[in-house]
């Protein structure tokens, strides 16, 4: 069994962002067979049953996906490209 930082009872209620998540991931036609047998997310042992995110999937999905924040900004960020290929990202106001 995988330890999570948070004991089950707290974690639970947030859980709709893995929810959400995964539901994004299907919609990306490169990462979609991976989690198409994942269906729903109950407890934090779903969660830790899903397929790694690796960091050329996450560039895949941001690419496909655009993320904006519900509420306030989304903020871009773009690395110089020191690894040979720049990078970009996406954060949500307070994340």
């Amino acid at each position: 069994m995988t330890e999570f930082s948070l004991p089950p009872a707290a974690a639970e209620q947030n859980l709709h962002v893995a929810r959400e998540s995964l539901a994004r991931l299907k919609r990306v036609p490169e990462l979609a067979p991976r989690y198409a047998n994942h269906e729903k997310i109950l407890s934090l042992d779903d969660v830790a049953a899903l397929p790694v995110l690796v960091k050329d999937d996450l560039n895949t999905a941001l690419a496909r996906l655009e993320p904006r924040a519900k509420h306030g900004a989304t903020w871009l960020f773009q690395s110089g490209g020191s690894t040979g290929a720049p990078k970009v990202g996406y954060a949500p106001t307070g994340f």
